[in-house]
């Protein structure tokens, strides 16, 4: 079974000063299942990288995702996007955005149930979260 990887998670992986950094290394060294991301959170986690002033982080990162088979990379459909954008709009005791709903709906969609992600949003949703 595949592990979706969410930004907090890679954003952690990515940061030695992040307070999740060690966590998110022994949960990344142990893994041995594929991991599987969406566009959105690819570009989200670039665009993160990138406003914190980390530009060579950044391009690290894509390099790193987009490598063949380092993770496979979810390009939703416009249906995925309109039930995410519905989830957002509906679940509105929640703060989780459009890419985070993305990932809920691509993980529903494959079946998969575990997510690297310090966000507790995904185990709001009935996630299980690694570490």
């Amino acid at each position: 079974m595949s592990v979706f990887v969410d930004t907090s998670f890679w954003c952690a992986l990515l940061n030695r000063r992040d307070s999740n950094h060690e966590a998110a290394m022994a949960a990344d060294a142990a893994l041995r299942e594929p991991r599987v991301t969406t566009s959105y959170v690819v570009a989200e986690t670039s665009n993160l990288l990138m406003a914190r002033g980390r530009p060579d982080t950044a391009r690290q990162y894509l390099r790193r995702t987009l490598l063949p088979g380092s993770c496979y990379v979810v390009h939703p459909t416009r249906a995925a996007y309109d039930l995410a954008l519905s989830m957002v709009l509906h679940y509105g005791d929640k703060n989780f955005g459009l890419t985070d709903a993305l990932s809920f709906v691509v993980m529903s969609e494959t079946g998969i149930q575990d997510a690297m992600t310090f966000d507790a949003h995904f185990r709001q949703m009935g996630f299980r979260m690694i570490p």
